[in-house]
């Protein structure tokens, strides 16, 4: 560990306990400075970029940055009350000099589970932390440590492809592996909690990175751009998907698999057989993440909210913000998406939520 790591590591560490657990409910409350509401839908403007999200029902998790030397905050939003949750651990997530925070959230009925990455210049951090919605209180799962050097190589332990399932047994999976000297993967694991424990999925490199999860199934997407699908309960593999251009993103709902590629193509599968269901055309420009839920597959492009119909083939621009939208998630109760500004000098994370009924009016 560098020296100034440990010295700003250390640092946090002890003015983090003298915070009182009321000064971080003050430092949550003060982390959404306001939130406008059309109808269902709404807008929260943060205190703060937004570094991840998910959506799982009607329940929104999302980071909050910390600004300067403040505290980085997560929150859930369900039934229009949001809760902050997390601790030490959390708070102190943007503390380092080249870590990336709060990288990863996912929700799985009523837990939610984060990945927190510190590092400085020779070393990197994963800590996978979880917590009930109901009792917020922060709990280590597992934590991976690496060291060499940062923009180069690091060799140890590493964390990540966190995703959630809420349907019973509500789950997270996730993936464990090690790199060596040169930076080659010497050992891999795809991994998953109930709460109560945790157990091994599969293993070896064919197991990174998971990338979506719906029902009994868990989506793996590799570097080459194939897709393959794991049995949820560690029952074995599935099967294997080699779409025709590069993958960009997928995701996975039900007995569907959407892969958004390049070439400005979505190809859709059929999750149990993995027989070809259909290919449809996409707006160019698409960012390289998408969402499915029913017949509805959601993406962006640019400055641009997208929506496309499955059944219709029908497409609608549901949003125009000021800058690139970061990411969108989709579930039967609408659309959540978010981008990050500046006003002024201070970093604003604008979150939105579209609902469903907007959504299947704007596609016809």
């Amino acid at each position: 560990m560098n020296g100034r790591f440990a010295v700003k590591f250390s640092s946090m560490r002890t003015r983090l306990a003298a915070i009182s657990l009321l000064a971080l409910a003050a430092l949550a409350i003060a982390a959404v400075s306001s939130a406008r509401s059309a109808g269902s839908g709404w807008t929260i403007h943060t205190k703060g970029w937004i570094e991840a999200i998910d959506m799982q029902g009607g329940t929104v998790a999302y980071d909050v940055a910390a600004p300067n030397t403040g505290c980085n905050r997560l929150f859930v939003r369900r039934g229009g009350k949001t809760t902050s949750v997390g601790g030490k651990v959390t708070c102190r997530a943007d503390s380092t000099s080249t870590g990336a925070g709060v990288r990863e959230i996912a929700l799985a009925g009523p837990r939610i589970a984060w990945i927190v990455n510190i590092g400085g210049n020779t070393e990197s951090q994963d800590t996978l932390l979880t917590s009930s919605l109901a009792k917020p209180k922060e709990k280590q799962v597992a934590e991976a440590t690496r060291t060499g050097d940062v923009d180069s190589v690091l060799t140890g332990d590493w964390l990540g492809g966190l995703v959630g399932r809420s349907n019973a047994p509500a789950l997270f999976a996730y993936n464990a592996w090690s790199t060596d000297g040169s930076g080659q993967i010497t050992t891999a694991a795809l991994r998953r909690n109930t709460g109560a424990s945790t157990a091994l999925v599969a293993d070896g490199p064919e197991t990174l990175r998971a990338a979506s999860i719906s029902g009994p199934r868990i989506a793996v997407l590799h570097t080459d751009g194939s897709v393959v699908l794991f049995a949820s309960d560690g029952s074995g593999l599935l099967g294997t998907i080699q779409p025709p251009a590069q993958t960009r993103a997928i995701a996975l709902d039900g007995t569907r698999l959407a892969v958004l590629t390049k070439g400005s193509k979505l190809e859709l599968y059929n999750a149990t057989n993995q027989a070809p269901l259909a290919s449809l055309g996409v707006a160019p420009g698409s960012l390289p993440f998408i969402d499915m839920s029913s017949e509805i597959v959601v993406y962006a492009t640019g400055h641009r909210l997208r929506a496309l119909s499955i059944s219709s083939g029908n497409s609608a621009v549901l949003a125009t913000v000021k800058r690139n939208i970061k990411a969108v998630e989709i579930e039967p109760a609408g659309i959540v998406y978010y981008w990050n500004t500046v006003s002024g000098i201070k970093s604003v994370g604008v979150l939105s939520f579209i609902p469903m009924q907007s959504v299947a009016a704007a596609l016809g």
